[in-house]
């Protein structure tokens, strides 16, 4: 909320118990006392509009987060789609000196990970493969050195 005051605007926060915020139209019937000692109620000299705010500031490892989350129509674009869309629309966000970030998280961070996962699989399929040939192998050597004739 924001008073004005002459030619400023000053930034105003009231808070009151639940029983009032929670029921709009207490809020137009709050009371308020003037300086000449008369009362005037809240909604007959201020537009009191009722909307959703946050009520604490979200964080993820110690930074300030906001959450964005959506409902994608599969039949007209994948949510895979709509992230490459979005790191395009915003690849210069951290780039500008805002300090902000993008971090995805449902299908896109599954896609991820199961990518970074190939790269550790192969390793160890390898590693599996080395070490089933070198089990054939010494169980039945075989004499590959070169025969004089």
């Amino acid at each position: 909320m924001q008073v004005n005051w002459k030619e400023d605007r000053y930034p105003v926060r009231v808070i009151y118990p639940d029983s009032i915020r929670k029921d709009g139209a207490g809020l137009n019937r709050l009371p308020i006392t003037l300086d000449s000692g008369g009362t005037v109620y809240l909604g007959e000299v201020a537009n009191i509009e009722l909307g959703r705010g946050l009520g604490a500031v979200q964080r993820r490892d110690s930074k300030r987060l906001s959450l964005i989350t959506a409902e994608v129509d599969k039949d007209a674009i994948t949510p895979l789609e709509v992230t490459a869309l979005l790191e395009e629309e915003f690849k210069t966000l951290s780039d500008d000196n805002f300090g902000y970030s993008l971090l995805f998280l449902g299908e896109k961070k599954e896609a991820q990970d199961s990518f970074n996962d190939i790269g550790k699989m192969l390793i160890i399929a390898l590693a599996i493969i080395f070490f089933i040939l070198a089990a054939l192998f010494s169980l039945n050597p075989v004499d590959i050195s070169p025969t004089l004739c």
